[in-house]
């Protein structure tokens, strides 16, 4: 007999508690300086909160409207391209 899935007891199929946890690519916190220029070819600094394989959150005092096109150089690992996905008062996503 096959047990069914419970609270306690969730199937290899059963959704996720926390959506973070529904993510493609692990997320891994790295506090590294970065830089970024934006559309205008204006520089500003910002920081790395967290990457994955498939993007990267940062805290900028300026940060890039959403749907514009970014290059970021990050110290200790070079340079990216990417597009704001997501973009707050102090932080945005690529």
């Amino acid at each position: 007999m096959v047990n069914q899935p419970t609270p306690q007891n969730k199937g290899p199929e059963a959704e996720p508690d926390n959506p973070a946890d529904r993510r493609k690519h692990f997320r891994v916190e790295v506090p590294l300086k970065a830089r970024f220029l934006n559309e205008n070819g204006k520089e500003e600094a910002c920081e790395i909160i967290n990457v994955s394989a498939g993007g990267a959150l940062l805290r900028a005092k300026t940060p890039p409207d959403f749907g514009q096109s970014v290059v970021l150089y990050i110290d200790q690992l070079g340079r990216f391209e990417g597009k704001v996905i997501r973009s707050g008062a102090s932080s945005f996503a690529i």
